[in-house]
């Protein structure tokens, strides 16, 4: 059998598969997003109306046009190239096209690309946010290190992109292990005895005791997978006791954790990961030079992905040096200020940094030095954003995990703001790398990042609604369970089943001294399929 494969850049699209490639590795992408590329394709350097695209792409369903633009968008940060070319290009008022040479060949069967492996031993393992900048050595150590130790930490201060970095690793290793990878991530949990409690949940483990530990080491005994605890700063004592149990219970179970701090546990390595590089204070570089130090090549890769027109000259690079400098060589604070290069020049954006910044407090521990630049850089941001902006980005704040359009909408909007303005607004946080977007799945998923999050947060305390909101929250939920009642436990559980964080945080709230005892019966009943899913799901496991 031949295949029909459509290359333009590095890019080929292989049409009987159906699959995206970036020279040898497979692009991940959702699968409605990759409707529109090959749609675009088979027409390449035509404009292609925004009609047409919703009709094939959805076809006999009524969707706004607001959801094709959240694809494209989509579309278009995959489809970057390392100059920042863009292949999908707008065309105001008429549609959109693929702008590149397009060419065809016949591939032979032997030449195809076979099914994705490993995609049941990815679990609920997130693909990595973007590439990442200036760590290929750092991922390759680690991983030989894991190899050897079974156990690692990576530690550092918030920013520094220790959770980037262990997904990375992760997408590298899951396919070879037989049992796969488990992703968990600690963020939302407010009390410690529920980290284990948190793993078992994701294992699909069915626990019947105050203990769930015990349970657990006995399910993972004869399991070779990759365990990553994520963010256990703020749950540290659980989280260490976690890892170490499983470390000495099990022979082919391995940990890679995030922390701000080591978790001190028995058989724990841990790996300081410093800043990017930054050229020292006394370089005069030219922007060639400049670009062999890492955080300078992350603003210039994120600048051009935020802005086409952005070009890197020998002019620049006094300014962004300072700049990176400025920011400490944090990953964050750099691509949050690489996204704002569109809307100041080089000068005024230096100049907009505050280096006497308040730390950014995302857990009651201490916050290191570094991290003041961080708060700048968020704070800057912030204070960009218009009105509406903002009090879409408090109030967001108030999910635990993902969330979409629908339910951004109906937390956020009220007489004040309009849903039409609520979407315009998430988007918009989305360009302003202040949402992360996640297509891979067939609904759209923003989440915030953990920093913002926290910074965020404290703008809803601040702002006197955070008891409203979260009143919100939880009749949201409320809701979303009245509306499927006549959903079977395993539909309601696949369908829904990833907004268990977000439950259980307004459980917390209604059983907090501002929570509403009404509300907290009403989302007893609304979340019992969730429940009741899940215990027959792993009791049904068990038997097998």
């Amino acid at each position: 059998m031949t295949e029909l494969v459509v290359t333009f850049g590095p890019f080929r699209l292989l049409t009987i598969q159906r699959v995206l490639m970036e020279r040898e590795k497979r692009v991940r992408v959702g699968s409605r997003a990759l409707e529109i590329l090959f749609a675009l394709a088979e027409r390449a350097g035509e404009i292609v109306g925004k009609d047409e695209l919703i009709e094939r792409v959805w076809p006999n369903i009524f969707v706004e046009e607001v959801t094709l633009r959240v694809h494209i968008a989509a579309l278009r940060k995959v489809l970057r190239d390392r100059r920042g070319r863009q292949y999908v290009e707008n065309v105001a008022g008429r549609g959109y096209r693929l702008a590149a040479p397009v060419t065809c060949y016949e591939a032979e069967e032997s030449s195809r690309i076979g099914p994705a492996t490993g995609t049941d031993r990815r679990g609920n393992l997130p693909s990595p946010l973007a590439q990442i900048t200036g760590r290929s050595q750092i991922i390759d150590t680690l991983i030989a290190r894991l190899a050897r130790e079974r156990f690692v930490t990576i530690v550092g201060p918030g920013g520094i992109g220790k959770t980037a970095l262990a997904l990375a690793i992760a997408d590298k290793l899951f396919e070879s292990y037989e049992h796969g990878a488990c992703f968990v991530d600690l963020a939302s949990l407010a009390d410690p005895q529920s980290v284990p409690n948190k793993l078992a949940s994701l294992l699909g483990l069915a626990v019947h005791s105050e203990d769930p530990i015990p349970s657990l080491l006995a399910f993972l005994a004869d399991r070779q997978m990759l365990i990553v605890l994520d963010n256990c700063e703020h749950v540290i004592d659980a989280a260490a006791m976690l890892g170490e149990a499983m470390l000495g219970a099990t022979s082919r179970v391995y940990i890679l954790a995030t922390s701000r701090e080591p978790l001190r546990s028995r058989g724990e390595m841990v790996h300081r990961l410093a800043a990017l590089e930054v050229p020292p204070p006394s370089a005069k570089l030219t922007a060639a030079e400049a670009q062999e130090f890492s955080a300078v090549q992350l603003f210039v890769e994120r600048a051009m992905a935020s802005a086409e027109a952005f070009e890197f000259g020998d002019a620049d690079a006094p300014a962004i040096i300072d700049l990176c400098r400025r920011l400490d060589g944090l990953p964050l604070a750099i691509e949050l200020m690489a996204a704002r290069v569109d809307h100041l020049g080089l000068r005024d954006l230096t100049a907009s940094i505050d280096n006497d910044g308040q730390v950014v407090q995302t857990s009651h521990r201490v916050t290191l030095p570094r991290q003041q630049s961080l708060r700048a850089t968020i704070d800057w941001s912030y204070h960009l954003l218009s009105q509406v902006e903002q009090l879409t980005l408090h109030r967001v704040a108030v999910f635990a995990g993902g969330f979409d359009l629908a339910a951004a909408s109906a937390i956020v909007s009220d007489r004040n703001v309009t849903a039409a303005e609520v979407i315009d607004s998430i988007l918009a946080l989305g360009e302003k790398s202040l949402l992360t977007v996640d297509l891979t799945g067939e609904d759209v998923v923003y989440r915030l990042f953990d920093t913002t999050r926290a910074y965020a947060l404290e703008k809803l305390q601040d702002s006197g609604e955070r008891a409203e909101i979260s009143r919100r929250h939880a009749s949201y939920l409320c809701t979303i369970g009245e509306r499927t009642t006549a959903l079977g436990h395993a539909e309601w559980l696949a369908t829904y089943g990833h907004m268990i964080d977000d439950i259980r945080a307004a459980f917390d709230w209604c059983f907090s001294p501002e929570g509403d005892r009404s509300v907290l019966t009403a989302l007893a009943a609304a979340s019992a399929p969730l429940w009741f899913g899940m215990a027959m799901r792993r009791l049904s496991a068990k038997r097998r």
